[in-house]
């Protein structure tokens, strides 16, 4: 392959610069060490010009249009190595590019050995300013223990959140979104949207997602709910009607008649007015005591909680986890499917600065989770209000593009990967490009999302 340039100056580690008289578009190169044959890959940061001939102050006042100023115009590419190549393996020994050798383009296939993306499970794209280099992600990898796709509206994350569970194998998923645009994801009959979402009308479940006191937990138990499916109104003149029927005596039409009870004509005491208080804060939510009524989590599940208020919302994500969690514990290893959990809009549910229903419970799962073949995939805006413990569980990062440096900041406080410009890298980025940074690859990708 013919030499685009040479190294000059002092070289440290194995990051080097090259120079070259011609100007060159690639962003990724290889050069040799002569002293074991190792093959060192880089990737072009920066391009500087220089033209030491015009640095001259003198010389100014002699330019003019019939002067070669090409001849003395210097091109000094500064190249970050991201691996080594020593016979036809990649090394984890520190390899030492050297001043005066030739410095050549990399190909796709040495590309693929020193990211780690060649053959492997999902093809998303292909790697920025080298488009012959396919990028694909396995999924026991960038899921290892958990992932983070982050970006600003339109950026592009929710299209790659999507793709990615497109393509899925022999995995389950849940996705719990606040909107109704992963409804179409679903391909077969294994995986459903469920967009009217049923919860468990018992005691010991409710204690759980509505943080029910003792006195609250022996109202319900002694409410004779039947087996359909209760709105939180119904459930609430079920309330009502029980303390009448305590004033008044048994009352034969008293079924027929629960529309005209009226809640200030009755003597409620202070702890039932709190939970009636606590179920019309969950105004949207269904309730059945039969499990048949609720949804199952055996296959792939989307809720789409789009008609559910914020509180809600983390009703559902807190119970439903909570469910997950004790199916994987019931199962034995051998027969236990990988579950990765999804959750947009991820600041909403586990803010950096506050608690919610659900925060707890998101957090202990992204701690225990591995231990049960769970993965959490957040996807957030906001990185800022994002909690930090959970975002430091991620150890992969799909990042699209952030224009407010303090995101930046955030996201890459536990990066020990990172470098000044790669917070260049991420501003610039049109819709679509991402990187991706973390456990699962040798190096950041820059990576243009294709599927």
């Amino acid at each position: 392959m013919e030499p685009i340039g040479r190294i000059y100056g002092e070289v440290v580690g194995s990051d080097f610069k090259f120079a070259s008289r011609k100007y060159y578009s690639c962003k990724y190169v290889r050069t040799q060490n002569r002293h074991d044959d190792s093959i060192i890959i880089g990737k072009v940061t920066e391009v500087r010009v220089k033209n030491h001939f015009l640095e001259r102050p003198e010389i100014i006042r002699y330019i003019d249009d019939t002067m070669d100023y090409e001849r003395d115009t210097i091109y000094s590419y500064s190249v970050l190595a991201i691996g080594a190549i020593r016979n036809g393996k990649l090394t984890r020994d520190r390899a030492y590019a050297l001043p005066g050798m030739p410095v050549t383009t990399a190909s796709a296939n040495e590309l693929a050995q020193v990211y780690g993306i060649e053959n492997t499970d999902i093809k998303v794209g292909y790697l920025r300013d080298a488009r012959e280099c396919t990028v694909c992600l396995e999924v026991n990898k960038i899921f290892r223990p958990h992932m983070t796709v982050i970006g600003r509206t339109g950026s592009g994350k929710s299209y790659f959140v999507k793709g990615i569970i497109k393509k899925l194998q022999g995995v389950r998923y849940f996705v719990f979104s606040p909107s109704d645009e992963y409804n179409n994801v679903p391909e077969n009959k294994d995986e459903k949207v469920c967009n009217e979402i049923v919860l468990p009308l018992l005691v010991e479940n409710i204690r759980y997602y509505l943080g029910l006191n003792i006195s609250e937990e022996l109202i319900l138990q002694k409410i004779p709910f039947d087996d359909h499916i209760y709105s939180t109104q119904e459930i609430i003149k079920e309330i009502i009607a029980y303390y009448d029927k305590k004033q008044k005596g048994d009352h034969e039409q008293l079924k027929l008649n629960l529309g005209q009870i009226d809640e200030k004509d009755v003597q409620i005491p202070q702890y039932a007015q709190s939970l009636i208080q606590k179920f019309r804060s969950i105004r949207n939510l269904k309730f059945s005591k039969e499990v048949s009524k609720q949804i199952s989590i055996k296959n792939s599940t989307i809720f789409d909680m789009s008609a559910c208020t914020q509180l809600e919302q983390e009703c559902i994500i807190n119970y439903y986890l909570y469910r997950i969690l004790q199916a994987c514990k019931k199962t034995k290893e051998s027969s236990r499917k990988k579950n990765i959990i999804f959750i947009e809009e991820a600041h909403n549910f586990v803010p950096s600065m506050k608690s919610t229903l659900c925060k707890t419970s998101i957090v202990n799962l992204a701690r225990e989770g591995r231990k049960y073949d769970i993965s959490l995939c957040f996807i957030t805006q906001r990185p800022r209000n994002f909690d930090q413990t959970a975002l430091s569980q991620s150890s992969n990062k799909v990042i699209f593009s952030l224009p407010h440096p303090d995101d930046i900041k955030h996201i890459m406080e536990d990066a020990v990967y990172y470098h000044t410009e790669m917070g260049n890298i991420i501003q610039r980025q049109r819709q679509g490009q991402c990187v991706i940074i973390g456990d699962a690859f040798e190096s950041e990708l820059e990576t243009e999302i294709v599927f």
